[in-house]
């Protein structure tokens, strides 16, 4: 009976090619700096919870361009701190009522 054998050539192929993919592996876990090099660390965090301010459009008369330059020095804004709602805002600087009961609820122009 006649068997038929196969080449061993693709056989040998998957076998280097799995042993290089793994060895590759192997070979960066194993050096620190090119573990460093493939994750950044990470920026310093810049938490910008204080020195906001807000004003209705209806009031300002500066336009965007100006605005948003760190030469804008806000007059007559109010100073908020972040995060927050424009109503929270208002009624922590006392412009809004508290809103304690219906009345000053219903007399609130927001």
């Amino acid at each position: 009976m006649n068997s038929i054998r196969r080449p061993a050539f693709p056989n040998l192929l998957a076998q280097l090619f799995l042993i290089s993919i793994l060895s590759s592996h192997v070979l960066l876990a194993a050096d620190p700096a090119a573990a460093k090099s493939a994750h950044p660390a990470p920026a310093a965090e810049l938490v910008l919870g204080d020195h906001w301010t807000l004003q209705t459009s209806a009031k300002v008369e500066a336009k965007g361009e100006t605005i948003s330059t760190t030469a804008f020095i806000p007059k007559g804004w109010h100073t908020v701190t972040v995060p927050t709602t424009v109503v929270s805002a208002l009624v922590k600087d006392k412009t809004l009522p508290t809103r304690s009961s219906p009345q000053t609820c219903a007399s609130s122009p927001v």
